[in-house]
């Protein structure tokens, strides 16, 4: 949610600081004076004492000082992620950590919301403590196992191509993100369901720390804490749960199994994106029956097209109505001999999007494990996938700025 949304709710943020310098934690109070949002600040001289005071004050936000600390950050993060989950904590390190990506992975995977570089820009900051609380809140709801209002499941929108290399994966992940996005305090996850050689871990720039793996030893009590401790955070908001890290293991799961996993998702989250491979047998099966709405994604080529009617033909037999299945037209240039109307008199199904090439500015994001879609990004990309978005939101994301 932008800032002056939050802001406009004119609710107290209450803040801990925790650095082991005064000056440090005094420079931070008279920075955080100089808003008009309302914050009450706390402060933590040692940072062993930081989970205990989080725990007795519950503030909404820590902002934990990485300069001096006798506990690493991570850890502090760790700590406060799995044993505080009303709290969010904001990292502020020195320029040269903030820049370390190893250190940067490290934070964000035990569930640090946000890296800021010290001395931290006074907007910056105000803006990610508010989206920290507000992202927050949708992990609680997470936590719980709460669903929308009037006990309704998730929806679950499968991303899929019949060819690969058509951008599938890329296109599943920005979904999610935007998804997280335009639906601030609902929960948003990103199944890999690629089991042997998914790559949602490349894209997102995750640790394979968990995995789907971890749900088959509870695959019959599949409780709201059970999945919850399979899925890892992006900074996004964005839940995922990532396939097995080696390939041969993807053997012990079986499409019953999957099928109990789309299940529980369904029921605890409010969007599920699945993201399969291109392959439609067993557990791709499964996931195609389960699906609200299947988006398949084609390129402007001969077998991509010739595979694609065969995926469509494949949706109509298992009782999908075409309106569920959609298509996007991805990596299209000037130079494609099957131009995108051309495209679209093939099909009866709808074409949400048509998705510009650009290899200059895609695959070097791709990949670094960044977004397409970030904020203040209007190349043409970027806002084809903003366009796809708002196919499945009531209102559109918010536009680049």
């Amino acid at each position: 949610m932008p800032a002056s949304v939050a802001a406009g709710r004119d609710e107290t943020i209450r803040v801990l600081i925790v650095s082991d310098s005064l000056e440090r934690r005094q420079e931070l109070t008279t920075l955080l004076g100089q808003t008009f949002v309302p914050i009450q600040i706390s402060a933590a001289a040692q940072t062993r004492q930081a989970v205990q005071m989080a725990r007795d004050l519950q503030p909404n936000v820590v902002l934990f000082v990485d300069e001096r600390a006798d506990v690493p950050a991570a850890e502090v993060c760790r700590t406060v992620y799995q044993t505080l989950p009303r709290i969010a904590v904001i990292v502020l390190a020195p320029p040269a950590r903030q820049q370390d990506t190893h250190y940067l992975r490290q934070a964000m995977q035990a569930g640090a919301r946000d890296v800021l570089p010290l001395p931290p820009l006074l907007d910056h900051l105000i803006s990610s403590i508010q989206q920290a609380t507000l992202l927050e809140q949708r992990r609680r709801d997470d936590r719980r196992g709460q669903r929308k209002a009037g006990g309704e499941m998730g929806k679950v929108i499968v991303v899929c191509s019949s060819k690969g290399g058509c951008g599938c994966s890329v296109i599943a992940a920005n979904l999610a993100i935007l998804l997280a996005e335009a639906h601030v305090g609902q929960s948003v996850v990103l199944c890999d369901l690629d089991l042997r050689y998914g790559d949602q871990r490349i894209l997102l720039d995750l640790e394979p720390t968990a995995s789907i793996l971890e749900l088959l030893p509870v695959i019959d009590e599949l409780t709201p804490d059970a999945v919850s401790s399979a899925l890892l955070t992006h900074r996004s908001g964005v839940r995922a749960l990532l396939a097995p890290p080696e390939p041969p293991q993807a053997d012990d799961i079986e499409p019953e199994m999957v099928r109990k996993v789309l299940i529980a998702l369904r029921a605890f989250h409010n969007w599920v994106v699945v993201d399969l491979p291109v392959r439609f047998v067993g557990h791709e099966m499964s996931a195609l029956d389960f699906a609200d709405e299947i988006l398949a994604v084609c390129t402007p080529d001969v077998l991509s097209i010739r595979r694609t009617r065969n995926l469509l033909e494949l949706c109509l037999g298992l009782g999908l109505a075409p309106r569920q299945v959609n298509l996007a037209l991805n990596r299209i240039s000037k130079s494609d001999e099957i131009k995108p109307a051309e495209f679209r008199t093939l099909f009866e199904n709808e074409v949400l999007v048509e998705i510009p090439e650009d290899p200059v500015y895609v695959q070097p994001r791709v990949d670094r494990g960044l977004p397409l879609v970030e904020r203040g990004n209007n190349l043409p990309v970027a806002k084809a996938l903003r366009k796809l978005a708002g196919h499945f939101t009531p209102t559109p994301p918010p536009a680049a700025q």
